[in-house]
């Protein structure tokens, strides 16, 4: 599915699941706006931009420039349920819909599905 927002750079586009409780009868309650949840689906992968010999500008698919000056694939992919720091990353809302743009330093773990 194609978003209308790109990650540049070491940026991870996740759309969090939203927190639900199930009462004893069965019932499920989507709690909103309690607490911040800490699981999502990656939607979309940054794109890092370098040069090559001749100078032209060279897109870098799910890759991110790291500290060292290498270019480094992400460990995640899109479709990943992963985990995430309680308060990392920026929240942004796009056609109603929340989203968080977290890097890889704030994943904690991807579920094995």
């Amino acid at each position: 599915m194609k978003h209308k927002i790109k990650p540049i750079g070491r940026y991870i586009l996740v759309k969090p699941e939203e927190l639900e409780t199930t009462t004893k009868t069965g019932i499920v309650v989507v709690q909103k706006n309690e607490e911040r949840p800490q699981t999502g689906t990656v939607v979309a992968l940054g794109t890092s931009v370098r040069f090559d010999e001749s100078n032209n500008v060279v897109s870098v698919e799910n890759t991110y420039l790291n500290s060292h000056g290498m270019y480094v694939p992400f460990v995640v992919k899109e479709g990943d349920r992963v985990l995430f720091r309680k308060y990392g990353g920026n929240e942004v809302e796009l056609d109603g819909e929340k989203y968080l743009l977290l890097t890889e330093d704030d994943i904690l773990a991807v579920f094995n599905e």
